[in-house]
């Protein structure tokens, strides 16, 4: 072999025994712990920030040991569009690769889930119980944009960050409602939009499983054309409101004292609909009052399990209230 020859031969090999040993520093470094120290430091990452700007902005809060390795990483593993803006709080004691994935999940946004057949004071409640600090969305605000609007602040899942208002979530919500729901049924049964969503409020309190709203609206509608008192728990259940005694807004048990509080949402006491909804009703509900069933069935009641039994006179309702209610 030429002297030539061994001059560029050495490179070579010498290149090739660093490869592997590089790629395993490589490693090794990605998965290094940054530190022995848990304790958790406060890092945003703003909107429109490149994978720079965040590796250097990770090396100074003392997050990562090297901002040139995270931006390697985060290259070869197509990471970059990944990276989420938000506010993040990360343990001084990650890795490389553990603070790469954590940034894949953006907070700036929590996830606030509203139920069906939920009343605004439990929306309250729930909206409480946001991680959000210094959050301008507290309970006092919502209740007061909330006055007036029970049945019409759609159950569904919203999405909010530390700057949404009381008034952006409730404006959320009513867009929610106005988009989702179809008003044609309402007119053909001789009574309007707003009395339509007061009795979606009863039948979502009323009737559990989907297939028994329609028939449920449809017994309502019947009960109101003759006058005849529509006698809804749910109604009695919303007047008596919050009992500290069970943790709850919805009373379980009504006694007959209960059923003779004086109050205009007391259905037993007060004929026709109530003043304004008992609740906020999801979909369901709100399409089968607005497209009631036409039925003969003038009496329900529902089982231990929530399942309806209909009847057309009161003695088939006394045997299935005598036969199901325990």
């Amino acid at each position: 072999m030429s002297k030539m020859s061994k001059k560029i031969l050495i490179p070579i090999l010498a290149f090739l025994i660093l490869i592997p040993v590089a790629y395993a520093y490589y490693g090794y470094a990605l998965n290094l712990p940054n530190s022995s120290d848990e304790t958790v430091i406060d890092f945003v990452v703003e909107s429109g920030q490149g994978v720079e700007e965040i590796a250097n902005a990770l090396e100074r809060k003392g997050l990562i040991r090297s901002s040139a390795l995270f931006q390697l990483y985060v290259s070869f593993s197509n990471l970059s569009p990944k990276l989420q803006a938000g506010e993040y709080q990360i343990p001084e004691n990650l890795n490389a690769k553990e603070v790469a994935e954590l940034l894949q999940h953006g907070t700036f946004e929590e996830k606030l889930t509203f139920i069906e057949g939920w009343r605004r004071e439990e929306y309250a409640d729930e909206m409480s119980k946001l991680k959000t600090q210094n959050s301008k969305l507290n309970t006092v605000d919502f209740l007061r944009e909330t006055e007036g609007l029970e049945g019409y602040l759609f159950p569904d899942t919203y999405f909010v960050s530390k700057g949404t208002t009381a008034e952006e979530l409730v404006r959320m919500m009513r867009e929610n409602f106005e988009n989702k729901i179809g008003r044609d049924g309402a007119e053909l049964r001789g009574i309007t939009p707003e009395e339509a969503v007061i009795i979606a409020s009863m039948v979502e309190r009323e009737g559990a499983a989907v297939e028994d709203k329609p028939v449920v609206a449809g017994v309502l509608f019947n009960r109101l054309l003759v006058g005849m008192a529509l006698q809804v728990d749910a109604t009695v259940q919303y007047a008596l409101g919050y009992q500290g005694g069970e943790d709850s807004w919805w009373k379980k048990l009504l006694t007959e004292d209960d059923l003779k509080i004086d109050s205009p949402y007391n259905t037993y006491k007060t004929p026709g609909l109530p003043p304004a909804p008992i609740c906020n009703p999801g979909l369901d509900s709100l399409e089968a009052a607005f497209n009631p069933a036409e039925t003969d069935y003038w009496y329900y009641v529902s089982d231990s399990e929530g399942r309806m039994h209909f009847a057309k006179t009161i003695e088939q309702h006394n045997l299935n209230v005598a036969k199901y209610v325990r």
